[in-house]
């Protein structure tokens, strides 16, 4: 990676900004130590993990559970003093 940006102005850079894929080589000279997490990832893992997440998860039958409810709905009543 070739830039004059530094610190967080390259963290601020969405087209520079690698996240945790920056080698430790990286972090040291472009002087982002202590600005990213301390791991180390590669981009096609990170890539795998967003993709993941963002899949459809299967939770299982379609249904809820509700508790049992009243024939018909019970009022509150409240009153207000002014």
């Amino acid at each position: 990676m070739t830039t004059n940006k530094r610190g967080i102005e390259l963290l601020h850079d969405p087209s520079l900004n690698k996240s945790t894929a920056f080698t430790e080589a990286e972090k040291q000279a472009l002087g982002i130590v202590g600005l990213v997490p301390d791991v180390t990832e590669t981009e096609d893992l990170q890539l795998s993990r967003v993709i993941d997440a963002t899949r459809p998860q299967d939770h299982g039958p379609r249904s809820l559970h509700l508790p049992d409810q009243p024939a018909r709905p019970q009022r509150k009543h409240c009153s207000i003093r002014l």
